[in-house]
């Protein structure tokens, strides 16, 4: 059973939303794609000047730069 918080079910599809990760063991149907946003290890607590306009690319810990290893 999917987690109905993340789950948005449409006409056509069903969209689930979360760590994909996790979500992938919950599937047990016939899957036609996955999309999966990688993290880019962008997140470095801070803000930058971008144009004149100050940015921030703090995302959460997820995007947070690991070791090697870790990745």
């Amino acid at each position: 059973m999917m987690n109905k918080n993340l789950t948005e079910e449409y006409k056509d599809f069903i969209l689930l939303h979360g760590d994909n990760l996790e979500q992938i063991n919950q599937i047990n149907h016939k899957v036609d794609m996955i999309f999966a946003n990688p993290p880019y290890f962008l997140s470095k607590g801070c803000s930058l000047q971008i144009n004149g306009i100050w940015k921030n690319f703090e995302k959460g810990e997820w995007d947070r730069e690991r070791d090697f290893e870790a990745i």
